[in-house]
C-alpha cells in the first residue's frame, strides 16, 4: 500500500514537471525578437505651457503610429507626436513581445520645464515574421495607443489620434 503512495507520487511529480517545462516564455514573442529606440527629434513645437488654453483656430495636432516591413523579419516603427515635457532629459523606451502583442512603454528621465512638446521617436524591430501583431504604445503620461496590423499581408500603413497637446 505503501508503495502505491509513493507511486503515485512520483507520477505526480512527472505530470507536473513536464507541464511545466513545456510553459511557452510569456516575454518572448516570437523567439529572438528584439526592439530598440534608435532616435527621436527634438521638440517640433517650442514647449507649450502645461494647462495653457489653445487658441479657438488651432486643430488638434495628430499623434500617429506609422509602420513599414520588410516582408521578412524587420519593422520599422515611427511613433509620431508622441508628448513628454519640453525639457525631458534623456528619451528611453522598453519593448515587450507577447502573445502576438508588441509592446512599448516610452518614458522620460525628467519633468524638467512647466511645458510638453511634441517629438517623433523612431523604433527598429528584429526577427519578426509576418503575423498579425498588436502594436502597444504606453505614452509618459500613461496614455495608451493601439493598432493592430498584419503584417503577413500589409507592409505599411498609419492610425492617429488627436494629441492631447495642441500647437499653440
Amino acid at each position: 500500500m505503501k508503495l502505491k503512495h509513493i507511486m503515485f507520487f512520483l507520477l505526480g511529480l512527472v505530470v507536473f514537471f513536464s507541464l511545466s517545462a513545456c510553459k511557452k516564455s510569456e516575454n518572448v514573442y516570437p523567439d529572438g525578437a528584439e526592439g530598440v529606440l534608435t532616435g527621436h527629434t527634438g521638440c517640433k513645437n517650442n514647449g507649450a505651457k502645461r494647462n495653457s488654453s489653445p487658441s479657438q483656430a488651432v486643430q488638434p495636432v495628430q499623434e500617429c503610429i506609422e509602420y513599414q516591413y520588410n516582408g521578412e523579419n524587420t519593422l520599422l516603427i515611427n511613433h509620431i507626436n508622441a508628448v513628454f515635457n519640453c525639457c525631458p532629459g534623456r528619451i528611453s523606451a522598453d519593448t515587450q513581445f507577447s502573445d502576438g502583442v508588441i509592446a512599448i512603454v516610452e518614458s522620460e528621465a525628467e519633468h524638467g520645464c512647466y511645458c510638453i512638446c511634441h517629438y517623433d521617436l523612431d523604433y527598429h524591430f528584429y526577427n519578426i515574421p509576418p503575423a498579425v501583431y498588436t502594436i502597444r504604445i504606453t505614452c509618459e503620461g500613461g496614455e495608451v495607443r493601439e493598432y493592430k496590423v498584419n503584417l503577413a499581408s500589409t507592409l505599411s500603413g498609419s492610425k492617429c489620434w488627436d494629441s492631447p497637446l495642441q500647437d499653440q
